[in-house]
């Protein structure tokens, strides 16, 4: 270690909302403190420049670039970026606090064994892929700066030297940084120059690294990268101390110039490893940067030479041992329960809900849900399965009801299962009494689609106290051996304290019974209790996002972060789809959503999980569809629609249908849009989702209003009312409500709406639903307005326009302030009313209520002829969504027309 200068920092000081707890490291150019994110409750590395540095321009830039670089990395192999702040003068970089040691550390104890090397190489492959995807090389890579977790994974630090491919930034080719001991900066400039060592012409790295086109003067590439990458391979496989120590007799640039000359043995001597391994190293250390692999490649590679020998091969030699020592039997055992399902082609898997048969009912959110989620988190570690998610907020207890009531005949209820999610494996389970004890039992079966039992295990609690994080993971690992008797035992994640997951599924029962206000401090509690559960603070987070409540950003961001710590994938996906989600109602005019789903659907692709990417590719139509670009729409959308046809995913399958229907209805074609909602409402039922023919109802008895059939409309809606109160789903009951509301509208009995819109405002302001408030309260002005009750429908709009400027959408808040701008125009303040409509364009562009507001104030101001224009164009748009006022505007039309 370096020695300490004067320390810009002083453990117990408070950097943003970081607490300093410890000085742990210098080098070259930065001090490391650890130090504590009392928000996310976690450590953090807190990274400033030295003193010494911090005076010149270049390694203030350098610096400031590194954190940059590093922010727009996103690799589970490199070291995050979280904050940059500002500490009364001096650069702070809050990054992520990585436990480990680095590899030069154990490169001094000799060659690493060939499986961690190999695994080692692999994992640095992959972040220098994923660095030079976009755009930046690391050019300083060394075993200093490779740390090896407890757990055995790579994590690349120090980008204090990367650059962008086309962005050379300042001090690039002007400062050199003191090397870490045994790791010697270089000294090397291009031919030719007689500079100092600290002027442009400096090659930047380290000595023994560095590539040799680098030496001729050459720019850093990405191969530049590779050749460093092969100087590592070769310590690790050879066990040669790092170059530039006492202790290398020969330095390592030369022993490799010397070999390739033919003058000289090879560099990493006599390594072990296959010969495939050996040419690998070979090409990375080419002379030639064109010749040398990708870093892709390099991956790709070594994933063959770690497969295993042709499977044919394998399967005969299982089977002669397997024979000779326990027979046939054992030799069926030893190929598993799902000899048909691999890592290769794994088996589409659902948990059903599973079932409390203890005569304790208080054990019930424990036993059907937490212990059904926690099956789903752990399997999802299963290299033979890929886990289908059949359960949907506010759709599971009326499921879990149904699959009770006829689990005496098992055979239908997995026809059932089959039928509406394409899986090939079904589990259930139940917590059982143990007959004399009054300890419960966990017993799991494993069953295909024909039915046939294929494994079934059990774990008993040792108390009569159910503890679902012993019992799950104690139940899976007996039923992983069973799947893969010969098989490695998948890394289980991390499980969540008792406390933690009994206030997580009592807030699971609350949420999937539409008592959101009495779940909320559940979900809390169990995400501070387990800040590392993606999964419980995943939730939490979507619930306060339901609620409109500021929270939901960081909560969301911390799941995401909490997801990427643990290398749960998929929990990091639906993070990704939530922030996107919150980022399309702050601003549906932005694209900030699509590279959050794009983040979320390269983590699809990474798991093969299609499921997950077609549910990514819906998201992504909705965000194109509310963009109004059909191209974009129908290019996510149409896949989408394959991968779940293909997948046989009836739920999921059922709102693309409906997304697709939403675009045939906005460009006007009604009828294919109407067919895309019928195929979407069969699909739903072969789901037995009662929240997706809730959906289907919905957007088909839209179409009748939007047509003009407001008596057909109101029927289906009240049967829609009725699904989503059996679901306990009191926000879709108030969004029914309002519909409603509009169909009584249109059918001219004011009082009836006015009555539903009253009743949708004090259920709203019961659940505290805000977003739904400012509608409710928008909907009543506009019946006011309608009724020429100008001034209490003003009153009404502003309340509704307050509210909708807190949590509405665009779209919201401009129908609201285009109704107050006709107010107002009406009672002669044509000023205001065109600041308001303004501010309504700026929000959501030409609509038909912003039309007919701007028609009002033409007509007022004596321009007839614009205001029927404006009228037209109000009656013209197939994505309107203004039946309701359609009879008016016609109205206005006649009226206006006649006294033209």
């Amino acid at each position: 270690m370096a020695t300490q200068t004067a320390s810009p920092l002083q453990p117990g000081d408070v950097v943003g909302r970081y607490q300093v707890e410890a000085f742990v490291a210098e080098g070259g150019m930065g001090r490391v403190y650890r130090g504590w994110d009392g928000s996310l409750e976690r450590h953090v590395a807190l990274k400033t420049i030295r003193a010494d540095h911090a005076s010149q321009r270049a390694a203030l830039s350098r610096f400031q670039r590194e954190a940059q670089i590093l922010a727009k990395l996103d690799h589970a192999g490199i070291c995050h970026v979280y904050d940059w702040l500002d500490h009364h003068g001096t650069l702070v970089m809050a990054m992520e606090w990585v436990e480990g040691t680095p590899l030069s550390k154990l490169l001094e104890q000799g060659p690493l064994p060939l499986p961690k090397a190999l695994r080692l190489l692999r994992e640095v492959a992959l972040a220098l892929a994923a660095a030079h995807a976009k755009g930046v090389i690391h050019r300083d890579l060394k075993p200093s700066n490779i740390l090896i977790t407890p757990e055995g994974s790579a994590k690349l630090l120090d980008f204090g030297l990367a650059k962008d491919f086309e962005v050379a930034g300042p001090g690039d080719r002007g400062d050199t940084w003191p090397a870490p001991p045994g790791e010697e900066g270089t000294t090397a400039t291009c031919p030719g120059s007689d500079e100092p060592l600290t002027q442009p012409g400096t090659v930047m790295g380290t000595r023994g690294f560095i590539a040799p086109e680098l030496l001729l003067g050459e720019s850093a590439t990405a191969a530049t990268d590779l050749y460093a990458l092969g100087v590592v391979a070769s310590l690790a496989l050879a066990g040669d101390p790092p170059p530039g120590t006492e202790r290398t007799p020969v330095p390592w640039t030369r022993r490799v110039l010397k070999w390739r000359s033919g003058s000289g043995p090879h560099p990493h001597g006599h390594a072990a490893g296959p010969h495939a391994l050996r040419n690998l190293v070979d090409r990375l250390l080419c002379l030639d940067p064109s010749a040398r692999p990708t870093a892709q490649e390099v991956v790709e590679a070594l994933d063959q030479i770690q497969a295993p020998t042709s499977p044919v091969w394998w399967a005969a030699a299982a089977a002669a041992v397997t024979l000779a020592l326990t027979g046939l039997g054992t030799w069926a055992y030893g190929r598993g329960v799902i000899p048909e399902f691999s890592a290769s082609r794994q088996a589409r898997l659902v948990v059903a809900p599973v079932r409390n048969l203890t005569p304790d009912p208080g054990r019930t959110p424990e036993a059907e849900i937490t212990t059904t989620d926690l099956l789903e988190h752990i399997l999802r570690s299963f290299p033979q399965v890929k886990v289908v998610q059949d359960r949907d907020p506010g759709d599971d207890r009326p499921r879990a009801a149904a699959m009770a009531a006829t689990a005496g005949d098992e055979a239908a209820l997995i026809r059932r299962l089959v039928a509406r999610t394409g899986a090939d494996l079904v589990m259930l389970g139940e917590l059982a009494p143990v007959p004399g004890s009054g300890a419960p039992v966990l017993r799991l079966r494993l069953v295909d689609r024909e039915g046939r039992l294929r494994a079934s295990r059990e774990s008993a609690a040792a108390t009569p106290d159910y503890e679902p994080n012993l019992a799950v993971p104690s139940v899976l690992k007996e039923l992983n051996r069973t799947l893969s008797p010969l098989g490695r035992s998948p890394e289980f994640p991390a499980m969540p304290p008792k406390e933690a997951l009994e206030a997580y599924g009592t807030g699971l029962d609350l949420l999937r019974h539409g008592d959101r206000m009495r779940a909320l401090p559940f979900l809390e509690r169990a995400a501070l209790l387990a800040p590392r559960f993606a999964p419980g603070v995943r939730v939490y987070g979507s619930v306060l996002y339901s609620r409109g409540d500021a929270k939901a950003l960081p909560t969301l961001m911390w799941a995401v972060a909490t997801a990427r710590e643990s290398r749960d994938r998929y929990s990091e996906a639906e993070g990704l789809i939530g922030l996107a989600l919150l980022a399309r109602r702050t601003d549906r005019k932005s694209d900030e959503e699509v590279p959050l789903l794009e983040q979320a659907l390269e983590l699809g692709r990474a798991t093969r999980d299609t499921d997950l990417q077609a549910k990514i590719l819906n998201e992504l139509g909705t965000h194109w569809i509310h963009k109004e670009d059909w191209t974009a729409a129908e290019r996510s959308l149409t896949p989408a629609l394959e991968m779940v046809t293909a997948t046989g995913n009836r739920g999921l399958r059922t709102d693309i249908l409906v997304n697709l229907g939403n675009r045939a209805k906005y460009l006007g074609r009604t009828q294919e849009a109407r067919g895309f909602y019928q195929d979407a409402l069969a699909d739903a039922g072969v789901a037995e989702s009662p929240l997706y023919t809730a959906l289907t109802q919905n957007n088909l008895a839209i179409l009748d209003l939007e047509e003009g059939r407001p008596g057909p409309a109101e029927k289906t809606f009240l049967e829609v009312l009725r699904l989503r109160r059996d679901l306990g789903d009191a926000e879709g009951e108030c969004r029914t409500l309002l519909l409603l509301g509009i169909a009584a509208h249109m059918k001219g009995d004011f009082d009836q709406a006015a009555a539903r819109y009253d009743a949708v405002l004090e259920e709203a302001r019961k659940h505290d639903f805000l977003l739904i408030q400012g509608r409710a309260l928008y909907r009543l002005g506009d019946l006011l307005r309608a009724r020429g009750r100008l001034p209490a429908a003003t009153i009404r709009l502003m309340e509704a326009s307050a509210l909708l400027a807190k949590k509405g959408t665009a779209q919201n808040r401009a129908e609201a302030l285009a109704a107050l701008a006709e107010c107002k125009a009406r009672q002669r303040d044509l000023a205001e009313a065109e600041r308001l409509l303004d501010e309504a364009r700026g929000l959501a562009g030409d609509r038909p209520q912003i039309w007919r507001a701007r028609a009002w104030v033409l007509h007022l101001r004596g321009r007839d002829k614009e205001a029927l224009d404006a009228l037209a164009s109000a009656l013209a748009s197939p994505r309107s969504e203004d039946s309701e006022h359609h009879e008016e505007v016609l109205s206005l039309v006649s009226s206006w027309r006649k006294r033209s």
